[in-house]
């Protein structure tokens, strides 16, 4: 399960836990920079779906996994497909959540993404956190367009976004993620691996027009769309997701 940004292997929430009970061995992880994984040096070769593959592929091999079903979740989404098309041998199968792809529309004129494009971004999100009003406030705006309405989001989950992102080095893997995306480059249409795509109809940060061109994209390829469905789909429609990965995953086999 690869995450997206800025995340954790926690916002996967229960999803892990509902595919064990299917009797699937479910790995999730933070990615280098998140969560309690190790920070890298701030070079021009990090924080890239370049480097986001190399580290999925030496944690494969640390683990002895010589072949895996990839769930790729927003811009985890955009990691799965470059490991993808890197190591197609090793990928059994490719969920891509909310995923990032070709079609992601470039913000325009949101603040957020405004601040991740200044050479400033990171100390004055730094500055942002340490200014608890404010700090709640720039959450609070984000959770909203996460979840589609202030009514989904699950108490206590915009203080755990807070915690994660106050860890030290995760601001500048957001930024540095967010500035060196690269998603208009990704050849999803390459991609010959068995391929679902999960979205959510009223996701407002990745949009379903990308799911809808990944499945132009990619031959042989499997859309389904979940009404009403946010952004956050683990957190609330983990049982749903569960499901659909497992009718997904039992094909052929």
């Amino acid at each position: 399960l690869v995450h997206g940004l800025p995340s954790t292997a926690y916002d996967w929430a229960a999803l892990p836990d509902k595919l064990a009970h299917l009797g699937y061995r479910a790995i999730a992880y933070d990615r280098v920079g998140y969560g309690y994984s190790s920070r890298s040096a701030d070079t021009p070769d990090r924080y890239t779906l370049e480097s986001n593959a190399r580290d999925l592929r030496a944690l494969l091999d640390a683990l002895g996994i010589d072949r895996a079903a990839l769930v790729g979740w927003s811009y985890g989404g955009g990691v799965a497909q470059t490991f993808s098309l890197q190591n197609p041998q090793r990928v059994s199968h490719l969920v891509l959540l909310g995923s990032v792809g070709p079609a992601q529309p470039v913000p325009d004129g949101e603040p957020l993404a405004q601040l991740l494009a200044s050479p400033l971004a990171v100390p004055l999100l730094t500055w942002v956190g340490s200014i608890p009003p404010l700090s709640r406030l720039v959450t609070h705006e984000e959770m909203v367009k996460a979840f589609a309405k202030p009514e989904a989001i699950p108490p206590g989950w915009e203080e755990h976004t807070r915690a994660m992102l106050s860890l030290p080095g995760t601001l500048r893997a957001f930024v540095r993620e967010a500035q060196h995306a690269g998603y208009l480059q990704l050849r999803s249409q390459d991609l010959k691996v068995p391929t679902l795509i999960l979205q959510g109809s009223d996701d407002q940060l990745v949009p379903p027009l990308v799911a809808g061109d990944l499945h132009q994209r990619i031959a042989g390829s499997r859309l389904v769309t979940i009404p009403a469905g946010h952004h956050m789909l683990p957190v609330t429609h983990a049982d749903l997701l569960a499901a659909q990965l497992a009718d997904f995953l039992g094909q052929g086999q």
